[in-house]
């Protein structure tokens, strides 16, 4: 879900130029080419507005590993429980 909220195609844009051929890493932003290519399943603004609060989130967790899933830790928690019984 997080690479079909990031990719600018949803916006209706194409983006050419985002990596390096040589060393495979991603371009400064400024060097991509974005071009306007279809019509967009969501406006722009919208696009811009799920990035900020993406990056923002991102920001706060400020490199802790956290797990997306629900269920993430129940079994431990349990088993523990029952080895402090």
């Amino acid at each position: 879900m997080v690479n079909l909220l990031r990719n600018q195609v949803v916006s209706g844009c194409m983006v050419f130029n985002k990596k390096d051929r040589t060393t495979n890493r991603i371009r400064p932003r400024d060097q991509w080419m974005v071009i306007p290519a279809h019509e967009p399943i969501i406006s722009q603004d919208v696009f811009d507005a799920v990035q900020e609060a993406m990056d923002m989130d991102a920001s706060d967790r400020s490199g802790s590993a956290v797990s997306s899933f629900i269920f993430t830790g129940i079994r431990v928690v349990a088993s523990a429980a029952h080895h402090s019984r």
